[in-house]
């Protein structure tokens, strides 16, 4: 009898987007760490999202996901409707 073992290959690719809190949605009183918590957290809950560090210091989120589940459009759209300006770094 011969079984065949299919191994599951999963693409991953990176994107890294410069992002900047948009005038009016800047909250003075929050710090980076919590916003980078933010904006992590959301990233990771769009399926396909396998990683999302943001750095802020650059104010640069680098992310890896699965280009067959995720795209960088739909990425850019969700970090927009947080209230994000979105730029390729």
């Amino acid at each position: 009898m011969w079984i065949s073992h299919h191994a599951m290959i999963t693409m991953v690719e990176k994107l890294t987007l410069k992002v900047e809190k948009t005038e009016g949605n800047a909250c003075p009183t929050c710090g980076g760490s919590f916003q980078g918590a933010t904006l992590e957290n959301t990233l990771m809950r769009l399926n396909g999202v396998s990683k999302a560090r943001y750095d802020e210091v650059t104010y640069k989120v680098k992310i890896e996901y699965d280009p067959q589940k995720v795209n960088p459009p739909k990425i850019t759209e969700r970090l927009q409707k947080l209230g994000y300006r979105v730029q390729n770094a």
